[in-house]
């Protein structure tokens, strides 16, 4: 167990489901979200809201939702990003159970119920998922299963390697499997990826409940992991991202011959690539080692092998700049 988390050893209330609720500029929809969670069918539950240091009257809102109802609570600390936004309110959750919801996102009724259930009925399991829906802003479906929440998995490795399987707000996870885990990241682009990664590779196994429990909504406004044309400091984050994902799969013993390995394989390349485009040379470099590392068949290390023979002989920046003209021709 990490060193770094005995402060969070504290005895769990029994039955208590933990939500934090990480925030920032976004005071306009954090109302629904919270009032998603107190129209839970189930009890007891906190609601932590952490606000990221806004610039803004969020955390004013914040604030005077908690001064209405006992079972809302708000932290605020210096603008850190999500991952350790939620770190701080995990480190201050005292329930048994812990939900993360993003302030846009939405909870049906029963959540907590069904899902509380089904973790009590099957001690093996450490987390428990449903299905998640997509919606606009007005509440129009735009996808009934987003993501792959509509499948079943009995373990989170190795489909996790090829992207996430669910959204941020669709699982409900035992504290105690947290703890193990260990704290969220600094990164400010994949940390939640990274995360759900560095459970995987512990081996937990899955409850699903086959119902859409979740609503994960468009809204238009910057979401914290989106990354524009200019952020190279998110990009780099990304890399660094896939870099531990990379050893989280390899301590949890995923075949490099597995069809979520050969994607993840392929998405490091084209990060890479896509570094080497912003002059991230330094990041391009090292996923491109990995993805050789990482690469099954001599067909794939042979291109990667020459595509790095390339970028040194004309310049990683300018390999770059050609990968992405070609791509968007593709495309």
């Amino acid at each position: 167990m990490n060193s770094n988390n005995q402060a969070n050893l504290k005895p769990a209330i029994s039955g208590l489901v933990s939500t934090i609720i990480p925030i920032y500029n976004r005071p306009r929809l954090l109302l629904e979200a919270v009032n998603s969670v107190l129209n839970q069918s189930y009890r007891p539950i906190e609601i932590i809201i952490v606000d990221d240091g806004s610039s803004d009257n969020t955390l004013a809102v914040a604030k005077q939702i908690s001064s209405t109802n006992s079972e809302v609570s708000v932290l605020s600390i210096n603008n850190s990003g999500p991952g350790l936004a939620r770190e701080h309110g995990r480190q201050a959750a005292k329930g048994e159970f812990i939900q993360y919801l993003d302030s846009d996102d939405l909870l049906e009724p029963r959540k907590f119920e069904l899902q509380v259930q089904q973790l009590v009925s099957k001690p093996e399991c450490g987390v428990s998922y449903c299905i998640q829906q997509f919606s606009d802003i007005q509440g129009h479906i735009l996808d009934p299963q987003w993501m792959r929440s509509g499948q079943r998995f009995d373990t989170m490795f190795p489909a996790m390697l090829g992207g996430r399987i669910w959204g941020t707000p669709t699982p409900l996870y035992r504290a105690c499997l947290l703890n193990q885990a260990g704290p969220w990241s600094s990164l400010l682009n994949e940390e939640d990826w990274e995360y759900d990664c560095r459970i995987a590779s512990i081996g937990v196994k899955l409850d699903y409940r086959p119902e859409v429990l979740v609503t994960v909504r468009s809204h238009g406004e910057i979401h914290f992991g989106q990354i524009n044309h200019h952020d190279t400091k998110k990009l780099s984050d990304k890399a660094s991202a896939y870099e531990a994902i990379y050893r989280h799969a390899l301590a949890a013993n995923v075949e490099l011959s597995n069809l979520e390995f050969k994607k993840f394989n392929r998405m490091v390349f084209f990060l890479a690539r896509r570094c080497a485009e912003r002059n991230l040379n330094k990041d391009a470099k090292r996923l491109m080692q990995l993805a050789k590392f990482s690469a099954h068949g001599f067909r794939r290390k042979l291109e990667y092998m020459l595509y790095t023979t390339l970028s040194y002989v004309l310049g990683w920046n300018r390999v770059g700049k050609i990968s992405a003209k070609f791509d968007k021709r593709r495309s």
